[in-house]
């Protein structure tokens, strides 16, 4: 969670489909509905 910045309440509401790995993104819904999309690191690889 601190390489990313989103808090506890937005890392408990993350869904599969939050993630998206051809744009290397995940998108996280915050407080009020707010939505941000978030840049992963290159070197994040899903296994």
């Amino acid at each position: 969670m601190s390489a990313t910045g989103i808090r506890t309440g937005e890392a408990l509401g993350l869904d599969v489909t939050d993630l998206d790995l051809t744009s290397n993104t995940l998108t996280v819904t915050g407080k009020y509905g707010k939505i941000r999309v978030l840049p992963l690191h290159p070197g994040f690889r899903w296994e």
